[in-house]
């Protein structure tokens, strides 16, 4: 990786290609042991990952594409090691289920995100293109709109904030490379005040977007039971003809529950004890009642079956791997020094 000049934006790279097979997953993991863990969906031979990024005093911005992950936070660990910050993210392509403070939120694309990693939490992503800030807490005036009861904020795309908000940000981001430090800061700072002033003058959300994210919260805290388009119609006083328009982009409403109930059941196999727990009371628990169809979805959308997961296979065959394997390359240590640096305020 080559150094930058003097006067450019630091910018580092990080590509799954440059590494072997065996040490792709761990080159990753190391590079982002400070923001989370992580672990492929699937098989470790499907794992891939493309990052670049860039800092503007105290903020990274990265634009990252990577194969289907499930990732952990767990704050406890981390408290202490790492700076308090936010992460602002809109995804290009794919979407993402994410249980922060007990609360769920699919995340999807045509919005902003602001989260708050103050707390733990676990997500299931899809295969994904994804731009992001890393902002540390106290570089925004307003950080108090995100609180336990709210970790998440988003702002629609199709509506004028969030336009201008993306417009700021992707421009910013595609003219980065240009730009010398000076110029970049004075133009982060003032995508930070934009955010900042969009903070303190947040109105209420409303239309398709909200009632997309309204009815998925009333869907996933009714996941363990029968759930009807009916039910959902009548809860919330709208048409069947509704419904179907703001889940049309999403695979309809039955693909959105299957989706959410099969990432439920991922993330309990994932920390379930192989020994003691059965797979057939962990899908039953989530509404499945076949166990041949739940295997078959399960394999569908994960590309790696049930058992595979409860066993930790796909780990297990990574790590016999990397016991007979080291990284020889060195290319990532700057992409690892990168995020150390934003994450824990060095200097």
């Amino acid at each position: 990786m080559k150094n930058e000049p003097s006067n450019q934006v630091p910018k580092v790279s990080f590509d799954s290609a440059d590494f072997t097979l065996d040490q792709r997953l761990e080159a990753f993991r190391d590079v982002t042991r400070s923001l989370y863990h992580c672990s492929p969906q699937g098989h470790i031979e499907d794992f891939y990952v493309k990052a670049k990024s860039y800092m503007t005093g105290d903020l990274v911005f990265t634009h990252v594409t990577f194969s289907p992950l499930h990732f952990e936070r767990d704050i406890e660990k981390l408290r202490g090691e790492t700076q308090d910050f936010l992460v602002m993210e809109i995804q290009l392509k794919g979407c993402q289920t994410i249980l922060m403070n007990n609360i769920h939120t699919r995340m999807h694309p045509g919005f902003i995100y602001l989260r708050d990693w103050s707390y733990s939490y676990e997500a299931n992503a899809d295969e994904m293109d994804v731009f992001s800030i890393l902002i540390p807490r106290h570089r925004l005036k307003v950080s108090s709109s995100l609180n336990s009861n709210c970790p998440i904020l988003s702002w629609s795309t199709e509506e004028a904030a969030g336009q201008m908000l993306l417009t700021l940000w992707t421009t910013l981001f595609d003219k980065l490379s240009a730009m010398t430090k000076s110029e970049a800061m004075q133009l982060s700072n003032a995508l930070i005040g934009f955010l900042d002033g969009l903070l303190d003058h947040r109105p209420q959300q409303q239309g398709a977007g909200n009632s997309f994210d309204s009815i998925c919260q009333y869907i996933n805290a009714r996941l363990h039971g029968e759930i009807t388009t009916t039910e959902v119609c009548e809860y919330f006083n709208i048409s069947k003809s509704t419904v179907y328009r703001i889940f049309k982009d999403y695979g309809g409403v039955k693909k959105c529950i299957l989706l959410a109930r099969l990432r439920h059941c991922y993330i309990e196999l994932y920390h379930a004890d192989a020994s003691k727990d059965k797979i057939k009371d962990i899908f039953e628990n989530w509404g499945f009642h076949d166990a041949s169809s739940f295997s078959r979805a399960f394999k569908n959308t994960f590309n790696v079956m049930p058992t595979d997961v409860l066993k930790r296979n796909f780990d297990k065959t990574l790590n016999d791997k990397l016991s007979n394997s080291s990284i020889d390359s060195s290319s990532y240590e700057d992409y690892k020094r990168f995020f150390l640096k934003a994450t824990h305020d060095l200097s």
